[in-house]
């Protein structure tokens, strides 16, 4: 009778710790796996969040360009720049030979 109690006890003791090793083992695992999830849903945010930025520069980028195009096309063929340079060009061809006369004594201030 004596080899019975020592058996079950034994077999207590064993199922009691292995038991309490299964119970934690599990509650790691749910640690784990609820860390898993926390981190795929701020990667999830994250990727939303940085598309939802690339889409907006995207944007900008191209009314940039769109704006600088315009600004090239009117820099380059406007009849008006043209005419402005001309009427430039005079006035600073007169002030010069005004300048000159004037160091020549020519024209008095």
């Amino acid at each position: 009778m004596d080899i019975l109690a020592l058996s079950g006890g034994i077999l207590a003791i064993v199922g009691i710790a292995g038991g309490s090793a299964g119970y934690f083992k599990s509650k790691r695992g749910d640690a784990i796996i609820a860390y898993q999830a926390r981190e795929i849903e701020l990667r999830d945010g994250t990727i939303v969040r940085l598309e939802k930025d690339n889409l907006a520069l995207s944007t900008k980028v191209d009314s940039q360009t769109e704006q600088l195009a315009t600004l090239k096309e009117l820099a380059q063929g406007s009849p008006q720049l043209k005419l402005l340079t001309a009427a430039q060009e005079k006035t600073n061809r007169l002030l010069s030979k005004l300048l000159q006369d004037r160091e020549n004594g020519k024209v008095r201030s």
